[in-house]
């Protein structure tokens, strides 16, 4: 049915609190038309907006009198919901409004939506993704007060980046989860302080030279953001997956032997133990890995996929074994 502008209001549900800009819209509407009807619910003798917002002030500044819309009868969670998939889809949400619509959808359905694999599942998104905002978003509110903003999109070159002012979602997700990797080993006034330190250290990286910078915090965490910087970004010529005591023990023979890497303290300590008559590796038996499929773990809801070990050549039996990896977003 067609709707007078006049009886419409933009929802308080409605996640969008900025249209931005509109002015193709309005150009297309003036030749065209409103071609996809707005949703709305009854409220008294009006209506509510829940999907449309955009449509209904380019329709209002292009001049129309009424608009095409759908009406609903729906919940509030429903209508939260709705607002919410058809603005995640647009993909242009701030990570404010996201976060912001997340909490209103869980309190408005607490049974459906108060964990994030239930969110996940309400919405059709995966839940990593949700779980990527809220860490994003509790980076956000430590660094804000002191001046320094989590943005959604601006490239590494741009001026505020370049000052540590501005830092993009993904560096605030890592950093929030870096910080968390570590709690306990920093006083709350030294966490406070390296938490803004590290943070302006990264704003101006590539994602993976964030990462690099942030794997070394997570082995030093006393050590000052600068030195963790110069220390990850003249890493060269080793990938190994160690767990943080060894990787330690590692850089710190390095630095007695004075070797220039942990490459060539590997390879002085192979070479040490062949002198020493360290006995040949048995032979290793080749494996095939058959990738089962994603399991979620139920604590904390990450995804890891499952890995059939059985030998090279031969047919799956109960004696094989298994592996599991994290499934990175």
């Amino acid at each position: 049915m067609d709707i007078e502008i006049d009886k419409l209001d933009v929802s308080p549900l409605n996640v969008r609190r900025n249209v931005g800009d509109i002015s193709e819209l309005v150009e297309s509407i003036r030749t065209q038309g409103v071609l996809e009807p707005v949703v709305v619910r009854r409220g008294g003798d009006r209506y509510e907006v829940i999907i449309g917002a955009r449509r209904l002030a380019a329709a209002k500044e292009a001049g129309l009198k009424a608009v095409p819309a759908e009406v609903r009868e729906i919940t509030d969670a429903q209508a939260l919901a709705q607002s919410l998939v058809e603005n995640l889809h647009r993909g242009d949400l701030q990570l404010e409004e996201r976060v912001d619509a997340y909490r209103k959808l869980q309190a408005a359905d607490p049974e459906g939506c108060g964990t994030l694999y239930g969110l996940a599942k309400i919405l059709g998104q995966r839940h990593p993704k949700i779980a990527q905002d809220f860490d994003a978003y509790a980076a956000l509110e430590k660094l804000r007060p002191h001046g320094v903003q989590v943005v959604t999109r601006l490239q590494p070159e741009a001026s505020e980046r370049q000052r540590g002012e501005a830092l993009p979602e993904r560096h605030a997700t890592m950093l929030e989860q870096a910080f968390s990797s570590v709690e306990g080993e920093l006083s709350r006034e030294d966490a406070e302080t390296k938490y803004v330190e590290l943070a302006r250290t990264i704003a101006p990286l590539e994602r993976e030279e964030a990462k690099r910078v942030l794997d070394e915090f997570k082995k030093y965490p006393e050590r000052p953001p600068s030195e963790l910087r110069d220390r990850a970004l003249s890493a060269v010529g080793l990938e190994l997956t160690l767990d943080r005591l060894t990787a330690r023990r590692l850089d710190e023979l390095t630095e007695t032997t004075g070797k220039k890497s942990p490459s060539e303290v590997i390879t002085y300590l192979v070479e040490r133990a062949e002198g020493l008559g360290a006995p040949a590796p048995k032979e290793r038996k080749l494996v095939d890995e058959i990738d089962v499929g994603a399991i979620e773990c139920p604590l904390c809801e990450k995804r890891l996929r499952l890995l059939h070990r059985k030998p090279s050549g031969g047919k799956p039996s109960a004696k094989d074994g298994h592996r599991l990896e994290e499934i990175v977003e």
